[in-house]
């Protein structure tokens, strides 16, 4: 008889079910182990090749798991425990000893289900194939993330240095208009008033024309607070910020130059007009984190696209439809 199927899906289900340990949900229970996997304080007088899991009873995959000592019964030595349990994530004394009785419990269950066939059955090998396939893409984006960590001093230096308006900076002020007019209702909440859009769309013109003009963003801010009886307005001077510190519809403004004052940049919470003060370079050493994660970042981009678009995709449009066929295209 073939193991694999049942090796395979142990892990999976193993790899799972950390997310469970993890947050205390309950597992049904496990029958009480020969010897136990060991205390954090004992572990390291245990050696490799030692057994630390020892199942009576469990011959199906003996061969597959681990060492048989017996025609019925699986043992894993420390080496092969630990081995398993790294893989799934469990790296601590305390982990693995809790990734143990999930292990243990899988194993038994997938057993009893591979004697009746169900390691055979069509729709348990597709959804085997698709573990595979997610394990394997897994593996290789954390292969690629630790690559991506891997930054040099020199190759720092030689990113900050080619990409300055990455790291550039704005002392920026702003004024905030709601969709709509506020209004307090007895509990203390503010509710909109439906009908008050295209009034206060106006009155985001009409700010945004005198503050072009110069006038102050403070006074500016208090008139639209006073017609809108807006409670909590925000912060006018948001100080200094990079580019990726505002929202991505709003990054445009660290292209404007000192003294320019945006257009009315309109989300569906209202209106916003920026204005920026000055602007400058920060040193690489003030910058230092924020341009290890731009690199990284900017790693893991290139060698997703160059996998993403190292096959042509098509989908059959009759039967996936044509949005369905353009959100392919799209993300390749």
């Amino acid at each position: 008889m073939h193991h694999h199927g049942l090796w395979m899906l142990c892990l999976v289900l193993a790899v799972s079910s950390l997310t469970s340990v993890a947050t205390g949900q309950a597992e049904p229970a496990v029958p009480p182990l020969a010897a136990s996997a060991g205390t954090a304080g004992k572990t390291a007088n245990v050696g490799p090749d030692t057994p630390v899991i020892t199942v009576d009873g469990l011959c199906e995959t003996a061969r597959a798991v681990g060492k048989a000592n017996s025609p019925c019964q699986t043992v894993l030595t420390r080496s092969d425990y630990e081995g398993l349990a790294e893989a799934g994530g469990a790296r601590t004394p305390v982990a693995k000893n809790q990734f143990v009785q999930v292990y243990i419990q899988y194993l038994l269950f997938a057993a009893a289900a591979q004697k009746q066939g169900m390691d055979k059955d069509p729709n348990f090998q597709r959804m085997l194939e698709l573990s595979r396939l997610q394990l394997l893409m897994q593996t290789l984006v954390h292969e690629l993330q630790a690559r991506a960590e891997q930054i040099s001093p020199e190759e720092l230096e030689k990113f900050y240095r080619e990409n300055p308006a990455q790291f550039e900076q704005a002392a920026l002020l702003r004024i905030y208009i709601p969709r709509t007019k506020q209004v307090d209702r007895a509990n203390g909440v503010q509710e909109p008033i439906p009908g008050t859009e295209p009034e206060m769309k106006t009155l985001a013109g009409e700010i945004h024309a005198r503050a072009v003009t110069g006038e102050n963003f403070q006074t500016l801010q208090k008139e639209v607070v006073a017609a809108a009886n807006l409670r909590q307005p925000g912060e006018v001077n948001l100080g200094t910020m990079m580019r990726d510190q505002l929202r991505r519809t709003h990054r445009g403004v660290l292209d404007l130059t000192p003294g320019e004052v945006s257009a009315v940049l309109e989300d569906p919470e209202g209106y916003y007009i920026y204005k920026v003060v000055s602007k400058s370079v920060p040193p690489l050493t003030s910058v230092k984190d924020e341009a290890k994660t731009a690199l990284q970042k900017r790693r893991m981009d290139t060698w997703t696209k160059n996998i993403t678009e190292s096959a042509k995709v098509s989908l059959n449009e009759q039967y996936f439809g044509t949005a369905g066929a353009a959100k392919s295209r799209q993300t390749q």
